[in-house]
């Protein structure tokens, strides 16, 4: 048991840990939060929706306050300053698509999915929101989210799998948002985000 316990962040004392102040708690959410794996957090998020409001606070303690990061949406990309993502942060129409690339948290309406930051599928998503409306060749994605020269014969099963496991998120959250299969010069291909639905994305 004390295995299990040490693996899994305390969700149902989680916000009143947090709103203890004592950075001792504060320290022991940060712990667990590392060692819960994304698709229990991903569960515990629709058992316990406070939890959305603890992983905000935790994850923008490790945000350094002079960092800029990127503001995307149909209209293209603007740079976008972390106090006034602090300032925004949860002011989305209903039935918009967000990806919080910060704290990991994919949302649509009331639906929330998480990918831990840093993450493959983090990164994959990342790379083709930055990318839209254009679709990116599948060595391409590969070179820069695993940061290695693209193997066709060892790594196609890995990138398989993670774009897969994107894939069942975004369908978990709305038929709206998909990842297609594009024509390139390239024999693999390419993938592209597609929207049928309002969206926006801090990476």
């Amino acid at each position: 048991m004390t295995g299990v316990q040490t693996c899994a962040l305390p969700i149902f004392y989680a916000q009143s840990l947090l709103g203890t102040g004592i950075p001792e708690a504060q320290r022991f959410l940060a712990y667990h939060l590392r060692k819960t794996p994304p698709s229990m957090l991903q569960t515990q998020l629709r058992i316990a929706p406070t939890l959305y409001k603890v992983l905000q606070k935790v994850e923008k303690r490790n945000l350094r306050a002079a960092e800029f990061l990127s503001h995307i949406d149909e209209e293209g990309i603007s740079p976008v300053h972390i106090d006034q993502y602090r300032q925004k942060h949860g002011q989305v129409p209903e039935k918009t698509f967000v990806f919080d690339g910060p704290i990991g948290i994919v949302h649509f309406g009331s639906r929330r999915g998480y990918l831990k930051p840093r993450s493959i599928p983090h990164g994959i998503l990342s790379n083709l929101l930055l990318a839209y409306p254009q679709p990116i060749e599948t060595e391409a994605l590969y070179r820069s989210v695993w940061g290695m020269e693209f193997d066709a014969e060892c790594d196609l099963p890995a990138i398989k799998s993670a774009l897969q496991r994107v894939r069942r998120l975004l369908k978990s959250l709305t038929p709206a948002v998909r990842l297609v299969r594009c024509l390139s010069p390239s024999d693999l291909g390419a993938i592209r985000i597609a929207f049928s639905c309002p969206w926006e994305a801090i990476v």
